[in-house]
């Protein structure tokens, strides 16, 4: 995740006294600019919590004096911090950002502390009203008994490739500046403060998202190498992380090149995505369908992405694709796949704000799909861009989410997501019985290399097609290049291989959520199994600084949070 749109929009809250009187335009405008020098430079706080509702308290007050957009604007051009990130890059923020947070403010009864609850989590606790506190229903069909069962050693299996986060960039150029100032380097409009001492490489750059040519070297080597793949699931962000330069035409020309890759190199292997933040614009931006907002609707990108999933998604789903992003398919008979759109709880999609109550009414619709799956035998697995055990995901929906998993474990058989980046999962625990972990949602490796990280994809070996199947993964690869290597060694191709395979490298009998938790508990006191896991955790990176005990506790606690921000249950067994 991207802080820098962050710090720009906390900067337009600049305090909650900022606009004076009745009418803003008799306001004094030297003044106003006065109260933004002195919110942005000046002012203390005693907690980042108590500044963050300070200055959402200016958004509100903004948006009720009806301040013009463009006054906003040219303020925070005037005060964009050279030292955090260039001029340019700053204002470019401004104008993306900026007039979504205003109307999605405009269209919201949501408190200062609402607001900052939303975004910060735990650090902000505030009981919402029921304007962000809501309850999907249950049918009152009991909970059928929960009888566990291993896959059989010998039987069929499924071959399954997840590709995430690939954030193509069309607009990399070998041999520019990737020690630059933006968030994203490796382009001709990359600033040059020094010397170029880390060149964009010909295969990419650890600051950098990837060019074309490395996705191109990628989809060929997995085609000549897994041949016999069943399906792909493809968890989302094609687009790459210029957010203060995108506009829909640059995001929908990167999703029509990746997408049209994937149909070149697999032909005759059917895809199943999800939507990631990126693919919108502004970033996450996904308008709710019950929000009255024509201008910024998210139809434009729903249109084309049923359009062009047509060659894979049979257009008797485009309803709900049309209507929030989403989707169910049949894969073969017996197993579903499930995609949502986890950009509806995301924390920086602003129309949150507004009213988050179940956008497009995707939970519901999911509580109904599994039990009409549990009522004929189905098997269901869920795919998404973000796991809703992590951060970025509003508490309200990923608390909503984790009942539905609870209810529906013997159902759902396995989760699929991205977002991080690194190499994850995240366990889920029984409601009744805290100890008994009942699922797991895998978080696969991105395919960028932008957060310092060799590139990646993922590989899924699951229970296959036989009368006792259980549909459950039996284990899982993940395979990288070396970018150090590959670039200086100015080779033909990057040389892709198996870092590791699950079973192998922490010696599990299976990949239930059991097994899963026993690693959790052994990597607590054994340190060179947690060194393995953080050494694919980051997949082999060699500039990835070794982790303090802080470092570790967080992400053994990331590893059990099926449930985001609410870390003071999930990880209470956990200690340095």
């Amino acid at each position: 995740m991207n802080p820098v749109p962050v710090l720009v929009l906390l900067g337009l809250m600049s305090g909650n006294n900022l606009f004076l009187g009745d009418k803003w335009k008799n306001a004094d405008l030297q003044q106003v600019s006065s109260r933004f020098e002195f919110a942005l430079g000046n002012g203390t706080t005693n907690t980042l919590c108590s500044l963050c509702e300070k200055l959402a308290g200016t958004f509100l007050v903004a948006v009720k004096l009806n301040v013009p957009i463009q006054f906003i604007k040219n303020e925070l051009g005037r005060l964009c911090p050279e030292t955090l990130i260039s001029k340019k890059i700053c204002e470019g923020f401004i104008d993306v950002y900026v007039p979504t947070v205003m109307s999605a403010l405009k269209q919201s009864q949501s408190t200062a502390k609402d607001i900052c609850s939303l975004l910060l989590g735990e650090r902000c606790p505030y009981e919402h009203g029921l304007l962000h506190e809501w309850n999907v229903s249950f049918p009152n069909v009991g909970k059928p008994d929960t009888a566990e069962s291993t896959p059989q050693v010998g039987t069929p299996t499924l071959k399954v490739l997840q590709l995430t986060d690939l954030h193509l960039d069309l607009n990399y150029v070998e041999g520019t500046n990737g020690n630059c100032r933006e968030p994203i380097c490796c382009r001709r409009s990359s600033t040059v403060d020094q010397l170029v001492v880390f060149p964009a490489g010909r295969w990419g750059h650890y600051r950098c998202d990837p060019p074309k040519n490395m996705i191109e070297d990628m989809l060929g080597s997995i085609a000549k190498r897994h041949p016999d793949l069943d399906y792909i699931i493809l968890t989302g962000d094609l687009v790459p992380h210029d957010d203060w330069n995108e506009t829909r035409e640059s995001a929908l020309e990167h999703i029509d090149v990746t997408i049209a890759k994937l149909k070149e190199f697999f032909p005759n292997t059917r895809v199943f995505p999800a939507l990631g933040n990126h693919e919108s614009v502004p970033d996450g931006s996904y308008l709710p369908p019950q929000i009255n907002e024509l201008d910024l609707t998210s139809t434009w990108l729903y249109e084309k992405i049923a359009e062009l999933w047509h060659d894979w998604i049979p257009n008797t789903e485009d309803a709900t694709i049309l209507l929030g992003g989403y989707y169910s398919h049949l894969v073969r008979p017996g197993l579903r796949v499930v995609s949502l759109n986890t950009n509806f709880c995301y924390k920086f999609n602003w129309w949150l704000y507004a009213d988050s109550t179940d956008p497009a009414g995707q939970l519901q619709w999911l509580v109904q799909l599994l039990q009409k799956a549990e009522n004929i035998g189905e098997k269901v697995h869920i795919i998404g861009h973000m796991a809703p055990g992590d951060d970025d995901c509003l508490k309200v929906w990923s608390r909503n989410y984790y009942d539905i998993v609870n209810r529906y474990e013997s159902t759902i058989k396995a989760q699929f997501f991205g977002h991080t980046h690194s190499d994850e999962f995240k366990l889920f625990y029984d409601d009744v019985n805290p100890d008994r972990p009942i699922n797991i949602a895998y978080v696969a490796p991105s395919v960028s290399p932008w957060d310092l990280m060799n590139p990646a994809y993922r590989i899924y070996h699951i229970d296959g097609d036989h009368d006792t199947t259980t549909r459950e993964v039996v284990d899982h690869e993940t395979w990288i290049f070396d970018l150090d290597e590959a670039n200086e060694q100015f080779q033909d191709t990057p040389q892709w291989f198996r870092l590791y395979s699950a079973k192998d490298a922490y010696n599990l009998s299976s990949l239930k959520p059991s097994e899963w938790n026993k690693l959790i508990e052994s990597m607590r006191t054994d340190t060179s199994l947690f060194d393995v896991f953080y050494r694919h955790y980051h997949r082999d990176s060699p500039v990835i600084d070794k982790y303090n005990p802080e470092e570790k506790l967080a992400v053994l606690c990331n590893l059990k949070s099926g449930r985001s921000r609410d870390k003071a249950k999930t990880c209470s067994g956990l200690k340095h």
